[in-house]
């Protein structure tokens, strides 16, 4: 089921305990996995644009300052709770350096209906 953005950042409000901006900081940073360098601590919100659980990848879509659009890569492996992930659903994420040097969604979580 797809989740409205409004939705997600109230979650998220609540989950972190407090005010919300499009880009989150709940309070409590993720560990990143030992291949992968987190850039900054702050949780984002994103919609996971394709992923396919066969492969164990995807990307996700996210807002960047000046109202730009950016996809990240996402693998299984930095799923926190895996889920049956879907195209449409609503995450919050760390930006990190993966193992090839680009940019990677870690500590991807599922952000729950409001």
């Amino acid at each position: 089921m797809r989740k409205s953005i409004v939705a997600a950042v109230t979650a998220l409000a609540i989950a972190g305990g407090g005010a919300v901006t499009v880009v989150a900081t709940p309070g409590t940073a993720q560990a990143a996995p030992a291949s992968s360098k987190i850039k900054d601590k702050q949780r984002r919100l994103g919609e996971v644009y394709w992923y396919d659980a066969a492969k164990g990848f995807g990307y996700i879509t996210y807002r960047l300052a000046g109202g730009a659009y950016g996809n990240l890569f996402t693998h299984h492996s930095l799923i926190e709770k895996p889920w049956k992930m879907e195209q449409g659903d609503i995450v919050s994420f760390i930006i990190a350096k993966g193992p090839a040097g680009y940019d990677v969604a870690t500590g991807v979580k599922e952000i729950a209906d409001a």
